[in-house]
């Protein structure tokens, strides 16, 4: 079998990317079951690995003409136990062993055994030592497995990094003729004619992205960077530290000739780097006639635009090019558009491209601009990939749409809405038919709630603001300022939440807790802002509606409304008081139900009781018979102060801190000094007095008593009952004056489920009424 290769030398092409640890090889494994080729090298030699990993080399300057001429089939038991050399280890004679788990898609095959340095190396060898009928099998004698330690002879030179100890050796065996160098795809890759790729040796030109000094003015580009997110800093990072030579032409396809050598153009994502440059000028240069029929504004020809010229326009300090036809005139407009619209202040790309045409962008500034930072990029928000319905798009299941029907469906602003939506930051985005099916009713029933308005505008309420009229205009300013904030940030998804959803709530709560009906000028500032806010995502509704108002221009000319002043004690007490009815109503439900346990149906209540005191709230329901206790523990601080005394570093600083009730379950916003301020300030008994009529409407009675929890009036409830009733929030006791809560320079605290984040700056020590000492920063 092995006479075709009789007389030549014959070499097992075993693959490692670590060659610095071959001094300490014992053995070489194969896998029994797996097919090789014996190919034959273009010096004659017999190399001696996996077809796949054959016809690799042939393009790789290995064999003669690209061909893979195969002298011999054979599989990987017919190998094992034969006896090897090797000039890199420190033993004489190796051998060749079985081992089952070898990837046949990867690699050559063929694998180095270094036991000190792999642990499954060891593992491999140990069962072959233990397992008699395993070496019976493979015909493994057990002289061949006393070679179980590597000895270790690499001379390298002291203080280098593995990362240049590697590289060094690499080259030194590979110079001695120790080695070749063996390339292959990372992963399997299917060409366009069915073909699976290969990695080939080209005639081609390299950027060498890890030169020391390139690569370290990128580091400061992109250390100065807004990346948005932590994981996409930490990718970025690692491509750059990963980064090395870049293949940077070809022969054939769409591109521009490398200006030394025409005979290669160069490589796409190497010649999109600074692309976005030439937008600055393009209208000057092409106008409208974007296939280059016609020359632009600037009346400047393609062939005029020599490499001179592109440095006079590009790079400061560069003179007028000699002999130059194009007015300098011209050129400083150019040059002045360049200089007013450069740098780019963000550039928004998938995920994907963050390790390869997003890293080769910033390597492209700093190389251009290497001197002028003023040139490099600003900003980059990577985002993910789309689901449909939480699983990946494919038209083999089914799960696949067309942009076409996804419009047909849904239409455009409801697709936009429902993409704008479905997912912020680098996370893959979930885009579900239900949400797209929801928020396309939402936005014909806001556009019906219009047309009613419109026509019942003579009958709305007009003259004075009414405690709900405020709260509601506060409302309006301070979603407002957050959508704002959320669209700077490129969280369009915050911002469909915050400017339109919870818009909506906001709106509908209003409605239902004002008993004389909405204000005239509330409700069509309402409709304005709401416009304005969803303009960006649903251009379409917004300019039909936008036209309903009367406004005589396109709503694309319209500038972000002003947000006026936000009463934050007012969003406090209105916070307050809904979290509060709700809770009431929960008790009125119990309170109606409770016959089923008795089996007699209670009357249903009439009046009501609302206990304000320390340190908790109740309501007594009454009936017309008589009265019937219900306490409400209000003790909504305790989830988010329980957690807090988790972290020990927070009990130096405020022991006794717990947060406002309404805001601490406000769907995990963050607590502001104004919130602090406002809570200190509230006035639950004239809150729930001035809201009485709202109560009675919600909770379907016919009178409403607030009173103090602590009066020492006889009453006919408990005095249990009277002692649980608190107020809003514990700042109300601790933080009694307001030129105190100014003190605090940042207090924020977030509640998201169970983890709670907070920063406070103390500048002052203050002791409050009740005796307990508080560190204000």
């Amino acid at each position: 079998m092995f006479r075709a290769v009789s007389g030549r030398a014959v070499y097992l092409m075993a693959a490692t990317e670590t060659p610095e640890t071959l001094s300490g090889q014992t053995n070489c494994w194969l896998r029994p079951d797996m097919e090789y080729v014996a190919m034959e090298t273009k010096t004659g030699d017999v190399y001696v690995c996996t077809r796949r990993a054959g016809r690799n080399m042939s393009y790789q300057g290995i064999t003669a003409g690209h061909q893979l001429v195969i002298l011999l089939e054979l599989r990987g038991r017919d190998i094992i136990g034969a006896a090897l050399e090797t000039p890199l280890t420190f033993f004489k004679t190796i051998y060749a062993l079985p081992l089952m788990t070898i990837p046949d898609d990867k690699g050559t095959g063929i694998l180095p055994s270094v036991p000190a340095e792999n642990p499954v190396d060891r593992a491999a060898l140990a069962e072959l030592k233990t397992n008699r009928s395993l070496r019976t099998e493979y015909g493994v004698a057990e002289e061949m497995l006393l070679n179980y330690d590597g000895v270790a002879t690499l001379n390298c030179v002291a203080g280098q990094n593995i990362v240049e100890v590697r590289k060094a050796f690499q080259n030194q065996i590979v110079s001695k003729g120790e080695a070749v160098i063996y390339m292959e795809p990372e992963k399997f890759v299917m060409s366009r004619s069915g073909s699976e790729c290969v990695a080939a040796l080209c005639d081609q030109w390299y950027l060498d992205y890890g030169a020391s000094d390139w690569r370290a003015k990128s580091q400061r580009c992109l250390a100065k960077m807004n990346l948005f997110f932590d994981e996409v800093r930490d990718s970025f990072e690692k491509s750059l530290n990963d980064l090395g030579e870049h293949a940077c032409s070809r022969t054939d396809g769409l591109g521009s000739r490398i200006p030394w050598d025409r005979r290669y153009l160069i490589e796409n994502m190497s010649d999109s780097n600074i692309n976005m440059a030439y937008y600055t000028v393009c209208p000057l240069l092409q106008g409208h006639a974007w296939d280059g029929s016609a020359p632009g504004p600037a009346n400047i020809r393609p062939e005029q635009l020599t490499p001179e010229v592109w440095d006079y326009v590009l790079l400061k300090d560069k003179p007028y090019p000699s002999g130059c036809d194009i007015p300098q005139s011209t050129l400083d407009k150019l040059k002045r558009e360049f200089e007013y619209w450069y740098p780019v202040d963000d550039r928004m790309s998938g995920k994907d491209l963050i390790s390869n045409n997003l890293t080769y962008y910033i390597y492209g500034h700093t190389a251009m601009w290497p001197d002028d930072q003023s040139k490099w990029p600003k900003a980059i928000r990577a985002n993910g990939h789309l689901l449909i319905n939480s699983k990946k798009m494919s038209k083999s299941t089914g799960n696949f749409c067309t942009l076409k029907e996804a419009i047909d469906r849904f239409s455009a602003d409801g697709m936009r809405l429902t993409l704008a939506g479905a997912g912020d930051g680098v996370e893959d985005a979930n885009f579900v038919e239900e949400e797209a099916e929801h928020g396309l009713l939402s936005l014909h029933s806001f556009l019906e709630w219009v047309r009613e308005m419109l026509r019942a505008r003579s009958c709305l309420r007009k003259g004075n603001y009414s405690f709900h009229d405020k709260v509601f205009a506060s409302e309006i300013n301070n979603t407002n300022r957050e959508t704002r904030r959320h669209y700077q940030k490129y969280l369009y998804k915050a911002a469909v939440r915050t400017g339109f959803f919870d818009f909506q709530s906001k709106l509908s709560q209003y409605r239902e807790a004002e008993p004389r009906g909405m204000h005239h000028d509330l409700v069509f500032r309402f409709i304005e802002i709401q416009v304005l806010l969803i303009s960006p995502i649903c251009p379409h509704m917004a300019e039909y509606i936008w036209g309903l108002l009367g406004k005589p221009t396109s709503v694309m000319w319209a500038a972000w409304p002003e947000a006026g002043e936000v009463d934050h004690i007012l969003l406090q007490s209105s916070r307050h008081l809904h979290n509060c009815v709700r809770e009431f109503k929960l008790k009125r439900e119990t309170f109606s139900t409770a016959g089923d346990r008795h089996q007699v149906k209670p009357e249903s209540p009439t009046h009501a009781t609302v206990w304000v005191a320390s340190p908790s709230l109740s309501i007594e329901l009454t009936t017309g018979q008589g009265q019937l206790e219900l306490q409400k523990g209000f003790h909504h601080e305790e989830t988010l102060a329980r957690e807090m005394f988790k972290q020990a570093a927070l009990h130096r600083v405020i022991p006794d801190l717990a947060v406002s009730a309404q805001t601490s379950k406000d769907n995990g916003k963050a607590v502001t000094v104004q919130d602090v301020e406002a809570a200190s300030q509230l006035d639950e008994m004239r809150l729930f007095r001035n809201s009485s009529e709202f109560i009675i409407n919600t909770l379907g009675l016919t009178g409403l008593e607030v009173r103090r929890a602590d009066n020492t009036e006889p009453v006919l409830t408990s005095d249990l009952l009277a002692a649980q009733a608190s107020p809003s929030s514990r700042f109300a006791q601790s933080i009694t004056l307001k030129q105190q809560v100014s003190r605090f320079e940042q207090l924020e605290i977030s509640l998201d489920s169970e983890k709670i984040v907070m920063y406070i700056n103390i500048v002052d020590t203050t002791r409050v009424s009740d005796g307990k000492c508080i560190m204000l920063r």
